[in-house]
């Protein structure tokens, strides 16, 4: 079974006692702003890869997050080669013993995805500056590497 590379674009967990005490709209104001950096960073993603690799492009998928006061987009990648691209293997051999070699990785995805969303998360952060918020702490949750 392949492993999944995803980003999960709700880093805005030390937020939420703010958007509870914020009016709705704010929360929709969020979510547009962390869906258009989402889809940008997939546009981004697909142009990096080769031409020739359709099945990347196609295992970029954006699922919503899910709840009233939780804006965010999770962006995937579901190719079942995504990770071997991104991660590369180890020497391989054959059954034989005949040397196979190693594939290099290509870190296409995760620097794109986590740039875009620390710039999203940022934006929102102004926006919440900007509707009043006095005090805003906390940024995107730690990456995994």
């Amino acid at each position: 079974m392949a492993k999944l590379t995803a980003v999960q674009w709700t880093g805005l967990d030390s937020f939420l006692d703010e958007l509870r005490l914020m009016p709705a709209d704010l929360v929709e104001e969020a979510q547009a702003i962390m869906r258009e950096s989402a889809e940008a960073a997939r546009a981004d993603i697909a142009a990096a890869y080769p031409s020739q690799s359709g099945a990347l492009r196609r295992g970029l998928t954006l699922t919503p997050a899910r709840g009233i006061l939780l804006a965010g987009v999770e962006l995937r990648q579901t190719a079942p080669h995504g990770w071997i691209y991104e991660h590369g293997t180890r020497d391989r051999e054959t059954a034989a013993g005949a040397n196979r070699g190693r594939r290099p990785g290509r870190a296409v995805f995760e620097p794109r995805a986590h740039a875009y969303r620390r710039s999203a998360i940022s934006d929102v952060m102004f926006r919440l500056y900007a509707h009043g918020a006095t005090r805003v702490s906390g940024g995107a949750a730690d990456e995994e590497g």
